[in-house]
C-alpha cells in the first residue's frame, strides 16, 4: 500500500488528486490533505507516508521548504516529494 499526502492551498486542487488518486488504484491510500506545508510537518512524526504531493506556491511553508524539512526528519523511509506549479 502506498501511503500518500496531498499538500496545496487550493482546495478544488488537493480534493480533485485526492480522487482521482483512490479512483486510481485500489494500493493508493491518500491519509491526508493539508492546505499548506506547516500543517504537514506538524503531523509528519505521527504520518507513515511514502509519497507527498506537494504545491510549490504555498503561504507559510512552501513547497521547497516544506521538503526540505520533511526530507530531513525522515531518514529511515522511502520518502518521494513531487512538486506541483500550475
Amino acid at each position: 500500500m502506498l501511503r500518500i499526502a496531498i499538500v496545496d492551498d487550493e482546495i478544488l486542487i488537493r480534493e480533485g488528486l485526492a480522487r482521482m488518486i483512490s479512483k486510481e488504484n485500489t494500493e493508493f491510500l491518500v491519509i491526508g490533505t493539508y492546505s499548506d506545508g506547516k500543517l504537514l510537518h506538524d503531523e509528519l512524526p505521527s504520518l507513515q507516508l511514502d509519497v507527498v504531493i506537494t504545491d510549490i506556491r504555498m503561504p507559510q511553508i512552501n513547497g521547497f521548504i516544506n521538503w526540505r524539512k520533511s526530507s530531513s526528519s525522515l531518514v529511515t523511509r522511502r520518502y518521494v516529494t513531487v512538486p506541483v506549479s500550475y
